[in-house]
């Protein structure tokens, strides 16, 4: 057998028809196709994104250092091999690859200190977005989303011009988090 691959078509032109089925019961095909195209949610983006990392750490450097560069960026595990796992649990040292707080309050600094801040209102929101669209690309661990959660309640109370106390920030990301 001989031949030759070709990609396949994009996924804007394929269509589909959904089966419906009408008032007396028969199945028809539904009036229009249902056409696949590009997702542009920020869902959608933040996984392209995230994607974008790993082939990036993957195209800049060997395994397992390119697994590891991605797990710590975005806490990404699968590419580990079974032998570099194993090495990272006998030294103990998988912690450093699990995305948690540490790595929120790394990317506000970076945040911080890269963008100068004008406005308080802007600093709110561009912060607030940052940290929910890296919980999302994260895979919203239960860390981060702790993580986030506080540092969230922080910046409230800051803009609020009200201390962050401790233990009521506890109480109230334990209650979130319970929900």
């Amino acid at each position: 057998i001989t031949g030759t691959f070709l990609p396949p078509p994009s996924l804007a032109a394929i269509q589909f028809h959904l089966l419906t089925v009408d008032q007396v019961g028969r199945l028809r095909l539904a009036s229009e196709p249902i056409v696949l195209g590009v997702d542009y949610s920020v869902g959608s983006r933040l996984l392209r994104l995230r994607t974008a990392i790993v082939g990036r750490a993957t195209k800049l450097w060997p395994q397992p250092e390119s697994s590891l560069a991605a797990g710590l960026l975005v806490g990404g595990r699968q590419q580990f091999s079974a032998q570099f796992q194993a090495a990272m649990q006998r030294t103990s040292t998988t912690h450093l690859v699990a995305v948690s707080g540490q790595n929120v309050a790394t990317v506000i600094l970076l945040a911080e200190w890269l963008l100068p801040w004008r406005r308080r209102r802007l600093h709110f929101w561009s912060i607030t977005a940052l940290v929910v669209g890296f919980a999302i690309l994260t895979g919203l661990s239960a860390s981060v989303v702790r993580a986030a959660t506080a540092v969230w309640l922080i910046l409230v109370a800051k803009r609020l011009g009200r201390p962050a106390e401790p233990l009521r920030l506890l109480i109230i990301v334990a209650a979130v988090m319970a929900v």
